[in-house]
């Protein structure tokens, strides 16, 4: 957890110092990390000038990594702040659950990817795009597949139209088959549920409903090595 000092309010950001540490894994350099916040009320609001300013301070980046200000909220200015310094987009917006407001392109040459500030989004935006873009961008050689499969400990509802990511804790079973049991609830703002998770269940856009036993694709955090 770091805090702004500038306000008189202490500004908790978790996803910053979690980036720092996973990125550090990967023998990293990431540069110094800002709040683009300048403001020492109480109750801050966002400022689009302070978030141009924190991405012209990352110019000469290989890649610029935002985090928070996605999507489209009253304070939500990433993208305009972006625009500022003449953001082209790729895409903005991705059908998964949690992380939708995914925002990528370039400034100038730099590529820009910027991620929802729920930690729980943040982390699937991360897996899905932050860690083999970094490993493209390396040349490192292709990791193993990010999804296993799994026995479903608990039957699942109807999926909607977003492919989702469910929270789960994930054990062995006697015949040396994972087994994935989904926490009831998976609102994105419980971190309590992520701290507890082993893992995430895939579930695709419209899938039917899953009973106890049917298999399923998951991705298990401790044997992912590297970032997350």
């Amino acid at each position: 957890m770091s805090v702004n000092p500038r306000c008189r309010s202490p500004v908790r950001y978790w996803g910053q110092t979690k980036f720092l540490v996973r990125t550090a894994q990967q023998s990293l350099p990431p540069l110094p990390p800002g709040v683009a916040n300048p403001s020492i009320s109480a109750s801050p609001p966002d400022q689009i000038e302070a978030i141009a300013a924190a991405i012209d301070a990352a110019a000469g980046a290989d890649l610029l990594v935002t985090s928070g200000g996605a999507s489209v909220g009253e304070h939500d200015l990433v993208r305009a702040g972006l625009a500022i310094h003449g953001f082209v987009p790729s895409f903005w917006k991705i059908a998964i659950r949690p992380g939708k407001p995914v925002i990528f392109g370039l400034v100038g040459k730099m590529p820009v990817l910027g991620m929802s500030g729920n930690p729980v989004s943040a982390l699937v935006s991360a897996l899905m795009f932050l860690r083999p873009a970094i490993a493209a961008m390396l040349g490192l050689p292709a990791k193993e597949p990010l999804f296993e499969q799994a026995v479903l400990g608990s039957a699942m509802p109807e999926n909607h139209i977003r492919e989702d990511y469910v929270r789960a804790r994930i054990e062995r079973g006697a015949d040396g088959r994972l087994i994935a049991i989904p926490f009831p609830s998976q609102d994105s703002a419980m971190l309590l549920t992520l701290a507890q998770a082993d893992g995430l269940i895939r579930r695709r856009p419209r899938a039917p409903p899953s009973p106890e036993g049917a298999l399923i694709d998951v991705i298990v955090f401790d044997h992912l090595g590297g970032l997350y």
